[in-house]
């Protein structure tokens, strides 16, 4: 499987999900685009350099920092749709699969993530598979028994041991079994 990650900073630490997807036997090929604390509006800047066909799937993990800029104000909801929708057009005509990671930010642990909405309408409408990551976490925190705040090194990002656990969720995204 060829593999394109668009990410954030996340997808830069080391030992992180990328590095676990990189360990996989399932990818042979994986490139990484991940300008650090960038939102969706990074998209058709880089994503209109990307050869999307050189790709089965696309790991787009920016939801984290459009919740943290559209609740400072910054992004609205119809620019983070219209990038998404620009992204997932253009990968899907090149015969790319993107697949949502919206990983979670500390501070929406108990309110509303103001970009979630905006990655769960655009994947009903491309029909994307979403890795929720608030409901990952929580998930974790309950079988390790430790309180979910546990789990960042502080409110945009998870804890590389933590976020390498998301690899195999992502894959399954990739490659489901029928």
């Amino acid at each position: 499987m060829r593999l394109l990650v668009l990410g954030t900073s996340n997808s830069i630490l080391k030992g992180g999900y990328v590095d676990a997807l990189r360990n996989r036997t399932e990818i042979a090929h994986l490139d990484r685009i991940g300008p650090g604390g960038s939102t969706s509006i990074m998209l058709p800047y880089f994503g209109a350099e990307v050869d999307f066909g050189s790709y089965d799937y696309l790991i787009l993990d920016t939801s984290v920092n459009d919740g943290a800029f559209a609740s400072w104000g910054a992004l609205t909801q119809s620019e983070i749709i219209d990038n998404l929708r620009w992204l997932c057009h253009n990968a899907t005509i090149s015969g790319c699969s993107p697949v949502f990671l919206c990983m979670p930010n500390r501070t929406f642990l108990e309110g509303q993530d103001p970009a979630l909405a905006s990655y769960l309408l655009v994947a009903s409408e491309f029909s994307i598979p979403v890795l929720d990551g608030y409901q990952a976490v929580r998930q974790m925190a309950a079988d390790d028994d430790l309180p979910v705040a546990d789990f960042f090194i502080d409110d945009l990002h998870l804890r590389p041991e933590v976020a390498v656990r998301l690899a195999p969720q992502l894959l399954a995204m990739c490659c489901p079994v029928v």
